[in-house]
């Protein structure tokens, strides 16, 4: 219980209006229905500060207010609200590889960037890998959509791989297999990397096994 609750509202009436009968009646019939209706309330008037105890449809407005990229009533409440408490630095920082890494944390995206002259790529051109494939639908074209979205105008896409581990155990032959494979998709039609087909490649492991 807070202070408004147990406060007599009437008690800071100046002396020479106590006196009143009917505004002092008129004073209580308005402090029953404030604090009946209003006080408990009063704390998610602060939007801002109070985020975690906000509605849904509340988060909504406020993300269309501050027109947050990629932003989807369908979010988790936990996006939601990272996305909002980031939108004003995000949109600042917009155009930079910090700005897009923050956004892919924010929904939750496990996605690494390196720029060309990280791995000797084509002059600003980047790539993105993961080893975490969402199972969001559409995961990959929201992913490419929002990059697009961040990304400064003269880095262009060039691979995005997808790198995956499949483990093979043949007992009877007495060792052990792990193929790691990795997948590159398209990166966009506005270079001249044209490749549908990806990179394969996989890393094996052989142990003897001593009966």
């Amino acid at each position: 219980m807070n202070k408004l609750e147990r406060a007599s509202y009437t008690a800071i009436f100046p002396e020479n209006l106590k006196k009143y009968k009917n505004l002092t009646a008129f004073s209580k019939s308005i402090e029953k229905i404030f604090k009946t209706y209003i006080v408990d309330k009063i704390e998610t008037l602060a939007l801002f500060y109070n985020l975690e105890v906000q509605e849904d449809n509340v988060l909504d407005e406020i993300a269309w207010f501050f027109n947050i990229d990629k932003y989807r009533v369908d979010l988790d409440r936990e996006i939601k609200i990272k996305l909002i408490k980031s939108a004003y630095w995000v949109h600042s920082k917009k155009g930079t590889k910090t700005a897009v890494i923050s956004q892919l944390k924010n929904l939750n995206y496990e996605i690494k960037i390196e720029e060309w002259f990280e791995y000797g790529g084509r002059p600003f051109t980047f790539r993105l890998t993961t080893v975490n494939e969402s199972k969001e639908k559409d995961w990959l074209k929201n992913v490419l959509s929002l990059i697009e979205e961040y990304k400064n105008v003269r880095s262009i896409l060039e691979a995005f791989y997808l790198l995956k581990e499949k483990k093979y155990e043949y007992h009877v032959l007495g060792y052990k297999e792990v193929f790691i494979s990795r997948k590159r998709v398209n990166a966009g039609e506005d270079i001249d990397v044209k490749k549908n087909l990806f990179l394969g490649a996989y890393k094996q492991i052989r142990k003897e096994i001593v009966k």
